[in-house]
């Protein structure tokens, strides 16, 4: 059975949101480089052909809580990160996001849309 469009779109979302997730994961940061970081993590996303848009955030308080003073900096996890993204496969277009629920780190297809009639 060959997958339908909407099958291939949310996989290919599911591609995306695992592979930036675990591309960045123990990534060094502190509050001087999370700006550049998230640019770098929407960049890098958007270097794949079916991702349409994408949205980073490193919640600044969260950081500031993870660092270990002594040092100024952290590795950045599930639970520092808020993204969102869309991918766009033939006429679906999926929306997905990373971020955390109860403490734990959640990947996630929130929304599903189709232009065909």
């Amino acid at each position: 059975m060959t997958p339908s469009e909407r099958e291939r779109a949310c996989f290919e979302a599911g591609v995306e949101v695992g592979a930036l997730y675990h591309q960045f994961v123990g990534t060094p940061v502190g509050p001087e480089t999370t700006t550049s970081l998230e640019r770098a993590i929407e960049d890098a996303g958007e270097n794949r052909p079916d991702c349409g848009s994408i949205t980073v955030d490193i919640r600044d308080d969260e950081l500031l809580d993870a660092i270990e003073h002594d040092n100024g900096y952290t590795a950045l996890d599930g639970s520092l990160l808020a993204v969102e993204m869309t991918v766009r496969r033939g006429e679906t277009t999926v929306d997905a996001t990373i971020g955390t629920a109860d403490d734990d780190s959640l990947l996630r297809i929130v929304d599903i849309e189709s232009d065909h009639r």
